[in-house]
Formats: C-alpha cells, sequence, structure tokens
C-alpha cells in the first residue's frame, strides 16, 4: 500500500482548499478530519484501503483452499503536481492496482486549477464558448496535435 501527494501546505487559501478538497474526494472522499493535515488524511486512505485488500485477499485465498502460491496484492496511489504557472496548476493522479488475476491495473487522469480563484477547469469551458470560431480553434489545435 503506497500513497504519496504533492500535498499543499502554503499558498492562496482558496486554491489551496480546492486542491485538498480534490485530493480528498480523488481518494475517496471519505476522510472527515481536518484538511489541512494532509499527514492525516494520506494516514486514513492507507489504513481504509489496507484494511479492504486484506479482506478481499483473505476472501479468495479462502475461496482458492488457501492457496499458498496466491500473489501479493497491491495498490498504489500518486498525486503529483506537474505544472505550476503564474495563471493555472495541475495536478496528475496516478493510481496501479494488481488484486489477482492475469495482469494490474493502471489509471492516469489530470485535473487544472486556476489559481485566482481555485476554479477547476473542465468540460463547462468547453460548452459555454460554442461559437464557430471557438470551435474551429479546437477542430485545428486536434488536427495538428494528432497529425504530428
Amino acid at each position: 500500500m503506497i500513497i504519496r501527494a504533492d500535498y499543499p501546505t502554503k499558498g492562496d487559501r482558496t486554491l489551496i482548499d480546492s486542491v485538498r478538497q480534490f485530493i480528498n474526494k480523488a481518494l475517496g472522499g471519505t476522510f472527515q478530519g481536518d484538511l489541512s493535515q494532509g499527514d492525516s488524511l494520506l494516514a486514513f486512505y492507507a489504513h481504509q484501503w489496507e484494511k479492504e485488500m486484506r479482506q478481499m485477499y483473505n476472501e479468495i485465498a479462502e475461496a482458492r483452499g488457501n492457496d499458498q502460491d496466491m500473489p501479493p496484492m497491491y495498490h498504489s496511489v500518486t498525486i503529483k503536481q506537474e505544472y505550476n504557472t503564474p495563471l493555472y496548476i495541475t495536478y496528475i493522479i496516478n493510481t496501479e492496482t494488481y488484486s489477482g488475476g492475469a495482469h494490474g491495473m493502471h489509471e492516469s487522469k489530470g485535473v487544472t486549477f486556476q489559481k485566482e480563484d481555485g476554479h477547476v477547469f473542465c468540460n463547462d469551458i468547453l460548452i459555454k464558448n460554442r461559437d464557430k470560431e471557438f470551435n474551429n480553434l479546437i477542430r485545428d489545435g486536434l488536427f495538428r496535435y494528432f497529425s504530428e
């Protein structure tokens, strides 16, 4: 069980609160403690996931007749600050899990926050700006990106 996070500790309060809430939600959203205590938040989820994985492992082992050849389970989450510009900050979450079977699973996702107000960039900016010029910019950018 591994959890690592670039947990914000200083800076604009609105942005920090937004990032902390995002991290809590990304890890499960069940931590009810003080979000300024990043170590407590990470320890809470590590304990919770370890308990869940141990229970799953025991159930599978019992179903297999306590087979000694059962490989160990694995869960890792890394939340990394990827970009930090004067206008925005981007975090990337990488999750790796192995709970038996032929292969594990991997997921990566990112989120970008405006520094000015902590607002998360999402598809609402695309929906609100659906004029022809904007659509042409998006189309041309995608065409250049995928033709390289």
